[in-house]
């Protein structure tokens, strides 16, 4: 597809704007002349722009990306890694659409062109959204399950703790239960430090005149 509108050779030319993807040299297998062309190839989105040379100022070709697969091609030449971008067949003519064959210089470089051009199309972009808002609702409500649960929880909890407790056992009606053995506080109501031996003498005269 040769390039003859303006505003597609500013997108070429904004590398601010748009942003470059995926660049590098790949041989393009060319129809009429029935051999592999080299080509500098630079993706921007789902526009693959080729040029001639690296330097050059305007491509010279360009494949639209949408509404279609990429493939690996078998290739008994070990010096090249083939695959096709293809198009399928026309909607309107049922005839098969033209495909690109394209190759890279090692089997790295093929992966990673395969990757960069299988998600530059915007039916992925559209499945990827999807996906993502989809997960989004899941994680939404799963947090609206689990606020709803905790809240019923603490709510049966309040219940059964009112339910278990006492008057006599809450802080306002508590009262004080009498302890033989408290006797720290003198008469002044002071409180005493008392030795174990003191405590030993003082119980032990009282259990001594039971005896007498």
């Amino acid at each position: 597809m040769k390039v003859n509108e303006r505003c597609l050779i500013q997108i070429a030319q904004s590398d601010d704007q748009n942003p470059i993807d995926q660049c590098g040299w790949l041989q393009q297998w060319m129809d009429e002349k029935k051999l592999f062309q080299r080509k500098w190839f630079v993706l921007k989105e789902n526009l693959l722009f080729y040029y001639n040379q690296r330097n050059d100022r305007e491509p010279s070709g360009l494949i639209i990306l949408d509404g279609y697969r990429v493939e690996i091609i078998e290739c008994l030449d070990d010096d090249r890694f083939p695959f096709k971008i293809d198009f399928g067949i026309s909607r309107v003519t049922g005839k098969p659409l033209k495909s690109f064959i394209l190759a890279a210089d090692n089997h790295t470089d093929m992966e990673q062109w395969i990757k960069a051009l299988s998600c530059a199309s915007y039916d992925y972009l559209k499945m990827v959204v999807s996906e993502l808002e989809h997960r989004l609702g899941e994680i939404d409500q799963n947090e609206k399950t689990i606020t709803t649960t905790t809240s019923t929880d603490n709510s049966n909890d309040d219940d059964h703790c009112k339910s278990i407790s006492s008057p006599i056992l809450s802080n306002d009606s508590k009262q004080q239960r009498f302890n033989p053995f408290d006797e720290r506080l003198d008469d002044s109501g002071q409180e005493q430090q008392l030795t174990f031996a003191d405590l030993h003498e003082r119980y032990g005269q009282q259990i001594r005149k039971c005896f007498q």
